[in-house]
């Protein structure tokens, strides 16, 4: 019973990952970003109509140094909070959006990856699946 459930959960957890993409619209990577300068960061989802009803439990948005896997390291945390969204892309329901005006901080210098991470309970009858997902973009900061 118990390898059954596993199995179910398994496969759903497949489809789930498989069924929705997170990005970053915005800033266009290696763009510059100033320290202690405003970014605007926007984090579209794009989701299918299995995933519609989602959950939303988290959102984080970090910064590392350069070139760091998402889902290994998210670095210093200039946001957390849940995923709002704020419209819609190019009129599509399931293509959602939501912008973020955050601050660069003052000590990181170089290559900066903006890490996201995202984190969902979808609606997967018989269960609720956990959907997690990361985008990175590398940008450079000066001073």
């Amino acid at each position: 019973m118990n390898f059954r459930l596993f199995c179910l959960t398994a496969l759903a957890s497949l489809l789930a990952t498989t069924q929705a993409e997170l990005l970053i619209n915005s800033p266009a990577p290696n763009s510059l970003v100033e320290h202690e300068g405003t970014i605007q960061v926007v984090v579209p989802f794009a989701s299918t109509q299995a995933m519609k009803q989602s959950q939303e439990i988290l959102l984080v948005i970090g910064l590392v140094p350069c070139c760091q896997d998402p889902s290994s390291n998210l670095g210093e945390t200039i946001f957390t909070g849940t995923y709002t969204p704020q419209g819609f892309i190019d009129g599509n329901p399931l293509t959602t959006y939501q912008n973020f005006t955050l601050i660069v901080p003052p000590n990181l210098g170089g290559g900066v990856g903006i890490q996201v991470m995202r984190v969902a309970l979808g609606d997967s009858p018989p269960l609720l699946v956990p959907d997690v997902d990361f985008a990175s973009v590398q940008v450079n900061a000066f001073a």
